[in-house]
């Protein structure tokens, strides 16, 4: 019992301390070898987002690779974005 109680504490812990995940909203080229992706996630507030441009170099057949991201937005209203 006190084993199945420290798993359920533990789990609560790590699920706890997740970050939100990036959500996709708009995903365009630059050139043949450039691609540009904008994302949002959930601020801390949970009423807010900040929004994040990922810029990747693309290799083969549409591989991204070498992708960096960079917050442009933080704490904004979701709505103010588009």
């Amino acid at each position: 019992m006190k084993k199945m109680i420290n798993v359920i504490v533990g789990t609560s812990l790590l699920l706890g301390a997740c970050v939100p995940p990036k959500v996709l909203t708009s995903h365009s080229f630059l050139d043949s070898d450039k691609s540009v992706r904008t994302l949002m996630q959930q601020a801390d507030d949970k009423r807010l987002f900040n929004v994040f441009m990922r810029v990747c170099d693309v290799q083969g057949t549409n591989v991204d690779a070498n992708c960096k991201d960079t917050m442009v937005l933080g704490n904004v209203n979701p709505g103010s974005v588009y």
